[in-house]
C-alpha cells in the first residue's frame, strides 16, 4: 500500500505535536519514516510552504517529503493524483479536509482521515515494538529457551 500524507492536516490532530512548533514537520516525518518502516509501505507527505531551507522533494527511502513551494499542499496533492492517473486506485490519502478527500475519492484512491490514521499506526507501531525479532531484544527470551532445551544435559 502507498500512502499520500496531507502533513500539515496530519499535524494538527497528532497529539504531542503543534503546527507553531519550529520542527514540527521534522518530528512528524521521524515518526512517518517509524510508521513506513513497521508497517513495509511507502508513501508521500506534502507540505506547505516550510521553513527556506526545506523547500522542494526529499527522498528518505520508504518517504518522499515534498514541501510545496507555491500553492498549497491540498493542490499539489490534487495534481499528483492527475499525474499518478489510473494508478490513483492504488494510494489511500490521508486527510480530514474535505475537498481533499472528495478530490482523492474522484480519482478512486482509498481516503483515511487523519484521527483514523493515526489510531491505525500508532497500533501496528506499538504491536510491532511489543513483538521484536531482534535477537538483541529477545536476549532474555534466547536464555531462557536455552536453558529449557539444555536442562539435564550437560553440553560438554
Amino acid at each position: 500500500m502507498n500512502w499520500i500524507i496531507d502533513g500539515h492536516n496530519l499535524i494538527g490532530q497528532m497529539p504531542g505535536f503543534n503546527l507553531s512548533e519550529m520542527d514540527d514537520e521534522s518530528r512528524m516525518v521521524e515518526w512517518l519514516l517509524k510508521f513506513l518502516n513497521v508497517s513495509q509501505t511507502s508513501g508521500e507527505v506534502f507540505f506547505d510552504k516550510g521553513q527556506p531551507n526545506q523547500a522542494g522533494k526529499k527522498n528518505l527511502g520508504r518517504l518522499k517529503v515534498i514541501f510545496v513551494r507555491s500553492g498549497t499542499a491540498d493542490d499539489a496533492i490534487a495534481s499528483h493524483l492527475i499525474h499518478l492517473g489510473p494508478r490513483a486506485k492504488n494510494v489511500t490519502v490521508v486527510s480530514s479536509d474535505r475537498q481533499v478527500q472528495n478530490n482523492a475519492r474522484f480519482h478512486q484512491s482509498k481516503v483515511m482521515s487523519t484521527r483514523e490514521f493515526i489510531i491505525y499506526a500508532e497500533n501496528l507501531i506499538s504491536q510491532k515494538s511489543n513483538f521484536s525479532t531482534d535477537p538483541i531484544d529477545n536476549a532474555g527470551d534466547l536464555d531462557y529457551w536455552m536453558d529449557v532445551f539444555n536442562q539435564g544435559s550437560d553440553p560438554r
